[in-house]
């Protein structure tokens, strides 16, 4: 299994995605590989032969499922699984402190 910190997990998004013409995002949190990119490139990212090599990079990296944000992507999607309060101190730069 693997974890990539922020930076790492974008330069191999970059690098396994098709060239695209929106903004992409990704989230590298062992098992998964989670792919946000805008739902208009959809049909590139599906395309068999680049869903292939997308799968084949992040499996190199060791994670066992890569995956699409269906909602596609949108800023602060990590932040929509917190609760009220932990949105503020994620607001004011306050949380885990």
């Amino acid at each position: 299994m693997a974890t990539l910190p922020g930076s790492k997990c974008r330069q191999q998004t970059y690098r396994a995605l098709p060239a695209t013409q929106s903004q992409t995002a990704s989230r590298c949190i062992s098992p998964f590989a989670r792919i946000e990119i805008s739902p208009g490139e959809f049909p590139k990212l599906i395309e068999k032969e680049n869903r292939e090599k997308i799968y084949a990079e992040f499996k190199s990296y060791g994670f066992t499922y890569v995956t699409m944000d269906l909602m596609g992507y949108r800023t602060g999607s990590m932040n929509e699984s917190l609760t009220g309060a932990e949105r503020e101190a994620a607001a004011d730069g306050t949380i885990g402190k």
